[in-house]
């Protein structure tokens, strides 16, 4: 009977494990498939959601994130400004649809900051929380594409809703972007011009946010204004500052 037990043990897991591979199997199977179809720019060019799209294997972007490709559709990457504000915070993200009419991108965040580091007046709870999140981008024509996305919070501990509220600092948040394509080289929009808007709201802390951002051809600076944060209502973006390759 123990035999029968351990082999059945040993056929489950085998099962399990199976499935993991299964899975494994199926997202470079998608990646390999989604490499061979057309590129859109104006999915690299939104406002304050991540782009769907992720760095090339050992690509290294520097700017008010910091991002390293893993893989050609996984990467790593941490916001730089946040760090500053002492919410330190790091973000994993795979790719896993990329054609020109549609990408789908998930992500995992990791954040943790203590209240009082946002103002001195707010209670010293320290916080750690997991960021699961996801973007959907459409394109709709060459030279426009739509955005949608968000981000939950998972916390060590519930957050407090009584404190200086600071637009670095997430909750719950749903985005919105629109990017318009408005200028191109030789008719070419990957080497075009494009302004993007965004919306956010932050279902935690009922922050709202509205942007705008200008891309020029591998930079790309803007702002997202928090209309009723309590601290650092203005979150600037800066995304191409350089580019390294390893």
């Amino acid at each position: 009977m123990f035999m029968t037990l351990k082999r059945a043990v040993s056929l489950s897991m085998l099962c399990k494990m199976n499935k993991f591979i299964i899975i494994i199997g199926l997202i470079f199977s998608i990646q390999s498939h989604a490499t061979e179809r057309h590129f859109n720019p104006l999915f690299s060019q939104s406002h304050l959601l991540p782009s769907p799209y992720t760095l090339s294997a050992g690509q290294f972007v520097y700017g008010s994130q910091l991002a390293l490709g893993i893989t050609d559709f996984l990467q790593i990457s941490t916001d730089f400004l946040r760090d500053l504000f002492q919410i330190y915070n790091a973000q994993l993200k795979v790719n896993l649809v990329d054609t020109s009419l549609f990408a789908w991108t998930l992500s995992l965040g990791f954040q943790t900051f203590n209240y009082q580091d946002i103002d001195s007046s707010n209670p010293a709870i320290q916080i750690t929380s997991y960021r699961p999140g996801t973007v959907f981008a459409f394109g709709l024509g060459s030279r426009v594409a739509w955005f949608l996305g968000g981000s939950a919070d998972l916390s060590n501990q519930k957050k407090s809703t009584n404190v200086q509220t600071s637009g670095f600092v997430q909750g719950h948040v749903i985005e919105s972007d629109w990017s318009f394509a408005y200028k191109t080289k030789d008719d070419e929009p990957e080497y075009g011009y494009a302004i993007a808007v965004g919306g956010s709201y932050d279902l935690t802390y009922k922050l709202i946010g509205v942007g705008l951002s200008h891309h020029w051809p591998s930079f790309r600076i803007g702002v997202h204004y928090y209309i009723n944060a309590d601290r650092s209502r203005i979150l600037p973006l800066i995304t191409g500052g350089g580019t390294l390759f390893f």
